[in-house]
């Protein structure tokens, strides 16, 4: 089981699972976008799980063995830094309006071309932090799929607020046209807040998950009987049962498989699969 980062959308998904497939020795490759965990099987002779990471970090994402004390950190970072960009781009965006709404009112009126000017200056200068700061995660993005030669999402965000950005620029610099500092930083606002709810869903599916595979045993106690009929007991791991297999279930425990009782009886909480929360006989 491995911890993706860098994964934006459905594109990355279908990138890293077609990419990693194709390697000799890997039998089996699944992600995860919810949680942007993948499970992988491979053939440790043919391949080794380096040359698997390390073929992910080629296409420009990074993959480590999951482990819960680092996806929590993980995404205690990612939050973080979505909400500063967040921040900037609104901060951006409602400074950048007052400017936006003078130009809008003086196209009607008899404002100054001089004034005109100076407040689209001041648009650009408000402008650009946003763009380089809170849109670069878009940038980033789309070169990275640029270069594997597919388009993810990012690819035609990417070219929306540039694009936008560089004739706004052009507009200014000439004293001709029209200039959209406004959309610019609007969209990038509204784009970072729907992956920051998006985001949030993610988390909490994916704490969701990891506190159902809590749930499950890690551990069986299986007893097994010599030739003299003796009967000694040993600790295993649960995925390490096999049919026919006898296990005692203490009081407390968690049942590890599905089997028949052979013998006693007992009350067992069945909530995680009925919903019921009363123990049944």
């Amino acid at each position: 089981s491995l911890i993706l980062e860098g994964i934006v959308c459905a594109a990355c998904v279908w990138l890293n699972e077609r990419h990693v497939k194709q390697l000799k020795g890997v039998i089996d490759f699944r992600v995860n976008y919810s949680t942007h965990r993948a499970s992988l099987k491979w053939d440790n002779d043919q391949i080794k799980l380096s040359e698997v990471l390390q073929a992910i970090i080629d296409i420009g994402y990074n993959a480590h063995p999951f482990d819960p004390g680092r996806m929590e950190s993980l995404q205690k970072k990612e939050k973080s830094a979505t909400l500063r960009r967040i921040a900037v781009a609104g901060i951006g965006m409602m400074q950048v309006m007052m400017p936006a709404i003078a130009i809008y009112i003086g196209e009607s009126s008899d404002l100054a071309e001089s004034m005109r000017n100076f407040l689209r200056w001041i648009s650009l200068i408000i402008t650009t932090p946003v763009v380089f700061y809170s849109a670069r995660v878009f940038f980033t993005s789309a070169w990275r799929d640029l270069k594997r030669g597919h388009f993810g999402m990012d690819v035609p965000v990417s070219l929306a607020i540039g694009s936008a950005y560089l004739a706004s620029i052009w507009a200014t610099i000439t004293n001709s046209g029209e200039v959209y500092f406004d959309s610019v930083v609007m969209f990038t606002f509204f784009l970072l807040l729907g992956r920051f709810f998006e985001m949030g869903a993610r988390h909490k599916a994916g704490q969701v998950a990891d506190a159902l595979v809590r749930l499950l045993p890690q551990t069986a106690t299986r007893i097994d009987t010599d030739k003299q009929g003796k009967q000694t007991q040993s600790l295993i791991a649960a995925n390490e049962l096999a049919l026919d297999d006898l296990v005692l279930i203490k009081p407390g425990e968690t049942i590890p498989a599905d089997g028949d009782i052979v013998e006693g009886a007992s009350s067992v909480n069945e909530s995680l699969l009925t919903g019921e929360s009363l123990p049944l006989h």
